[in-house]
Parts: C-alpha cells; structure tokens; sequence
C-alpha cells in the first residue's frame, strides 16, 4: 500500500512540474548556424534615377518578425487595417536606404534616418533631388524626406499619415511641397462597440436579378459602418520642405488625389454613403471633383453610384465614367474613360 501511494506521488509531482513547465515555455531558438541562415541580407531592391544618375539602395528584411506578425488587425470594407498605427496590415517595408552613384560607383549613407526603421512609399520627388517615404511605428505612420545633396534626412511633420487605402501622399508638379492624408486632427477615442442591435440587418435587390460575387473582410453591420469611417477619414494638408502644414479642403475617405500638369488644380476622388455589406470598398459610391491648388471647389464632375450589379465576367465594369487624369501634354485638361 505504501509502495503504491509512493508512486501514486511520484506520478503526481512529475505531472505537475510538467505543466508547470509548459505554462513558463517561451520560443526557442534553433542553432546559430540555421539562424545565419535565415536571416542572411536579402538581395536589396533598386529604384533608379530618370537620369540613370541615381541609384536607391533598399535593405529588405527577411521572415516578419512575431512582434510584426502579433500586431492587432481589423477586416472592415474589403481591406484589412492596423488599427494601432492606421495603416495596412502586414504590407511590404523596407529596412535601410542607401544611394549609389552609378557613375562613379560609390555608396553614400543618409544621416538623420531612425533607429530600427520600416520605410514605404517612397517616391522621387519631380527633379529627383530628393526621395520622400513613410516610416511605420507602433505610434503611427510618419512622413520623411531625405536630400540627395546634402544626404540628410528628417521627418518632415509631427503628424501621422492616414495611409489605410490608396496613396499617402504626392509632390507638387514643382517639388516645393507634398500633400499628403493625415490623420483628422479632430478625431476622437476609438467607438466603441455598441453589441445591442437597434434593429435587423436587411438587404432587397429590389426586384432586379444581379451576379453575387464573393469577397472577404465585407462590412457586416452599422458597427463596422462606425469603424470604417473612423479608420478611413483623412485630412488633406500641403507639407513644405520645413514641416509647416497648412489643411486643404475638408476631411472625408479620399480614394485618390492628384496635381494638374501646372499644378494649379487637384482632381479628387471620394467615397461617400451608402455603404455596400456585398461589395468591397472599390465598389462604394464616389465623387469625383476638382479643386484649385488652395483647396476651392471648382466643379463636381462625376457622381458615381454603388457599383453592386456589374455584369458576371473578368472584363465586366460599371457603367459610366470609371477613371478620370489630367492629359499629360496640356496644363489643365482632363480625360476619362467609360
């Protein structure tokens, strides 16, 4: 009997440890040879100069880190959003930059840049002087410059950049300025959920027989409606090469921007109300206008509908104007596509 409640114990205890064991684990490590492997420098990516003057040296990373892949994420619109810096989840950034004169085949090394950096969005400014990018941190996304002359770069505004769905920011036709989506200064704490339904979801076709595609992350109720308006909305500001912003236009959920040849006018696009629980943001209702450089409405062009009975096919679209720019060989002409 005794013998029996001995190893009874014995059983016990080793069960024990081993799950405490199990609740204190953390991740190993393999051996340092397989995490040489793993993490060897990846080939860097190139952008090179109009020019062939220039070359862009981008240090890319290897596996995503667990603190990268850890980051919260939110499915809302057909998009799928960080919602703790405002920005896409899981995109593509690069580590480092450096620039090569091709020529002369010397690398150069910009001061000024920060500690453990996630760069994107980089863009040759129109005289190619210069490279703007984003910088993702846990705080948000910031907006940076770096000088090809004097190989400095700063952060080129306290802001956060909203860069949730399409471009961030653009240049100014002249290189002086960048306008770019922030963050609404007026924006408030999160919403938060409201779990007690005012009412039922309901969806008609109203009679008409259209194609139902399938697609992921669609709203699924006024909550998500909520949300999408939050992380989405942006305010427009004009950035000069010191930091000073000044807002142009009013905030909204901007799906494009972009300068006139001459840069005297802006064509924007906006997505309005009402939402669609069946089609992803690309789908939704916009406006397409045109402003002058300071902000000023100058005409509406094109109001376009929910886009939720296009024709089943590849090559199917909407009906009406479906993609609006500036002529390239005029100051301020338009053109279109339907």
């Amino acid at each position: 009997m005794i013998k029996r409640s001995t190893l009874f114990l014995t059983l016990f205890l080793t069960i024990t440890l081993s799950l405490s064991a199990q609740d204190n684990l953390t991740y190993q490590k393999p051996p340092q040879s397989i995490i040489n492997l793993l993490e060897a420098p990846l080939t860097p990516a190139v952008r090179i100069s109009s020019d062939g003057e220039w070359m862009l040296l981008l240090e890319m990373p290897g596996l995503p880190s667990i603190e990268e892949l850890s980051q919260p994420e939110l499915r809302i619109g057909g998009l799928r959003i960080n919602p703790a810096n405002n920005g896409q989840s899981r995109t593509s950034s690069y580590t480092g930059i450096k620039l090569k004169s091709i020529g002369k085949g010397e690398d150069y090394n910009f001061t000024g840049l920060p500690d453990n950096p996630r760069f994107a969005d980089i863009t040759w400014s129109p005289d190619e002087s210069k490279i703007a990018f984003s910088n993702s941190t846990a705080a948000g996304i910031e907006l940076w410059i770096a000088d090809l002359k004097t190989l400095e770069a700063k952060r080129l505004s306290n802001f956060y950049l909203n860069d949730t769905y399409g471009e961030a920011f653009i240049w100014t036709p002249d290189g002086n300025m960048l306008l770019a989506k922030f963050i609404d200064d007026t924006r408030k704490a999160v919403p938060k959920a409201n779990f007690i339904p005012t009412g039922p979801v309901v969806q008609e076709n109203l009679g008409r027989s259209t194609p139902a595609r399938t697609y992921q992350d669609l709203l699924k109720n006024p909550n998500d409606e909520i949300l999408f308006d939050y992380y989405l909305s942006a305010q427009l500001k004009r950035v000069d090469m010191e930091g000073k912003t000044s807002n142009y236009g009013q905030p909204g959920i901007i799906r494009s921007f972009e300068y006139s040849p001459d840069g005297q006018y802006v064509l924007t696009e906006t997505i309005n109300r009402p939402y669609s629980y069946l089609v992803p943001v690309h789908l939704f209702p916009t406006t397409t206008a045109v402003s002058d450089k300071d902000g000023k409405l100058i005409k509406k062009l094109y109001e376009a509908p929910l886009a939720d009975n296009i024709p089943a096919g590849f090559d199917a679209v909407a009906k009406g104007p479906r993609q609006f720019g500036w002529r390239s060989d005029k100051p301020a002409v338009l053109y279109w596509v339907e």
